[in-house]
């Protein structure tokens, strides 16, 4: 995405959105209330200033999108809704393919008694207790991977559905990438789904696996988990990138 505001020093919000909004009747104003409502009253991508190329993820192939952009202060809506339609191209055969593995996963408790510095990082987790590092491995055509981890076994819902949602919601990463970390809890099955990106974009087959955490299984291996870690802290700090915020009315879960 383009994007030239006509005022350089206020801030706005920029997306993708697909046909379905216009498709159940929404307006702009309703899109821009919609939008906020999703992401409440603290935005986490306020932009100011002109932007080139920037890249905005999770798009499926042959579908109609709108690229929107439209001003934001005090919380709501500031200006009309900058709309420009497009549609993406259709999706080529490709072999590239990629799988997602949680088989390392440590006990919060253990990796603060181990280092205090590591409380900043998992206070607040009750519920998950557990941080478990994400590894996926990719095959040789694949550059990237759009990855998605749901709680439940979702491994007999459709597998378009999946494949759809894993890559209009999940998050995006380069081949060679740290490991992403997820915070998860004994006992509990978790579906994890890959969809895999070649070098010209085109998006391979969807993988799923459904995971569960047990105490036997848990690691006190604590130096692998400081590699995992400092890995990860490197790569928080990518190029701007924006994961669609809102691709349609509708959520999967």
């Amino acid at each position: 995405m383009d994007i030239a505001p006509t005022d350089l020093g206020a801030y706005y919000f920029a997306t993708v959105i697909d046909e379905s909004f216009y498709d159940a009747g929404y307006t702009d104003e309703m899109i821009m209330d919609y939008i906020i409502r999703s992401y409440g009253i603290e935005f986490t991508y306020y932009l100011n200033s002109s932007y080139k190329e920037m890249e905005v993820t999770g798009l499926l192939p042959s579908t109609q999108y709108y690229a929107i952009a439209f001003g934001i202060k005090d919380g709501t809506w500031s200006s009309k809704m900058a709309s420009e339609p497009f549609r993406t191209l259709e999706n080529s055969s490709t072999d590239a393919y990629a799988t997602a593995s949680m088989d390392n996963y440590w006990f919060g408790n253990d990796l603060v008694a181990y280092n205090p510095e590591y409380e900043f990082w998992l206070s607040g987790n009750e519920d998950t207790p557990l941080m478990a590092a994400l590894d996926i491995e990719f095959n040789g055509s694949a550059v990237g991977v759009y990855y998605k981890v749901w709680k439940g076994d979702l491994s007999s819902e459709e597998e378009l559905l999946l494949f759809n949602n894993t890559v209009n919601g999940g998050t995006l990463q380069n081949k060679g990438a740290a490991a992403n970390f997820m915070y998860t809890a004994y006992d509990t099955e978790y579906t994890v789904c890959t969809v895999a990106v070649d070098s010209d974009g085109n998006l391979g087959d969807l993988s799923v696996s459904v995971v569960t955490f047990t105490e036997e299984g848990t690691s006190h291996d604590y130096s692998l988990f400081d590699e995992y870690f400092n890995d990860f802290i490197e790569g928080l700090y990518p190029e701007l990138t924006m994961s669609p915020a809102i691709m349609s009315p509708e959520s999967f879960r």
